[in-house]
């Protein structure tokens, strides 16, 4: 990538620009020393657990273990939402907390409620949302609890799920991103659906059919609606939901109410959400 020719924004071309990065980083004998971010002029702070996802991934694959983030200077947003913090490299950095900053944190399946409290405390509590009903926001900590409580069967990562989130003050939207390194929505959903009436073959089939309520793949509790009420929060409230992995970007408009899907080359291992809250 050449210096500062990059935009990293909260939409499918910002997901695929990272997933470009992800790709070089992310493959035998990649040889870097660092992770260097100096290709961006741009990058959304919420976007930070892309890049603790990347060196991760790099480290679990391939054994290759970044030993700094450089060119990170021109983003102390990015510094200010904990990404040197939570990749170790912090000595030199001041970490600054904004009130309308929600902090990159992880949390592993045994964290559960810690991620949970996370959500209900920070990004519910959020001064964007001080308008939003209290009825409403105990429905979206359920839909949350629900995601995290499943959080390992869906995953299978034994890595962290990474969130965070920026207020925006120009646009007046709060972006929040989670991140996993699992197996993604295409592998378990196909091997459920295999032998039915309609088979998922494909990733955007994929992400659809999981957004859709009461479909699960556990048969032991069959209640799937995290995700479908996810949506519903967010059509309710015109909020954004963007949805990717295994090579495509699921997204709806709250604005105008349309939802569109994008098949991308690139693409994180895992899954992504996205939520622009107004």
């Amino acid at each position: 990538m050449t210096s500062g020719l990059f935009t990293a924004q909260t939409d499918c071309d910002g997901y695929g620009v990272l997933a470009r990065l992800y790709a070089d980083y992310c493959r035998p004998n990649a040889g870097y020393p660092a992770l260097d971010v100096s290709p961006f002029r741009h990058i959304d702070p919420n976007l930070a657990p892309f890049f603790k996802a990347i060196m991760d991934a790099s480290a679990q694959d391939f054994g290759i273990k970044l030993r700094t983030v450089t060119g990170i200077e021109p983003f102390p947003d990015l510094i200010a939402n904990g990404l040197m913090r939570v990749t170790g490299f912090s000595d030199g950095y001041v970490e600054n907390v904004y009130p309308t900053t929600l902090r990159l944190q992880g949390f592993m399946k045994e964290d559960e409620d810690s991620l949970c409290a996370y959500i209900e405390q920070h990004v519910l509590r959020h001064p964007m949302l001080a308008n939003k009903k209290d009825d409403w926001k105990f429905h979206l900590a359920q839909c949350c609890r629900e995601i995290s409580t499943n959080y390992d069967l869906h995953a299978q990562s034994g890595k962290p799920l990474y969130i965070c989130g920026h207020y925006y003050d120009d646009a007046k939207e709060l972006r929040v991103t989670l991140i996993d390194l699992g197996i993604g929505f295409l592998s378990p959903i196909r091997a459920f659906t295999q032998h039915t009436d309609a088979p998922i073959t494909d990733a955007c089939a994929a992400i659809e059919w999981a957004l859709k309520r009461r479909n699960t793949i556990r048969d032991d509790a069959p209640r799937g609606n995290g995700l479908s009420d996810i949506l519903a929060a967010c059509e309710s409230t015109k909020a954004d939901l963007h949805i990717a992995g295994d090579g495509c970007h699921w997204w709806f408009e709250g604005r105008t109410g349309r939802s569109h899907a994008k098949t991308v080359p690139c693409f994180f291992r895992g899954a992504t959400i996205h939520i622009v809250f107004r």
